[in-house]
């Protein structure tokens, strides 16, 4: 898993904090963010990938 895996490589700090991260991710998804799709278009349009 990736926890077990961070934790090894940078140590309890990260792990912790990747852990609370993943344990609390449903809080991050807010919602729709004003001028989010205008900006998607305009970069569609300028040919980058999105």
């Amino acid at each position: 898993m990736g926890i077990t895996w961070i934790r090894e490589t940078h140590g309890e700090r990260w792990a912790e904090m990747l852990a609370y991260y993943f344990d609390n991710f449903l809080d991050s998804l807010t919602g729709t963010i004003p001028g989010m799709r205008v900006l998607v278009h305009d970069i569609k349009t300028a040919g980058l990938g999105v």
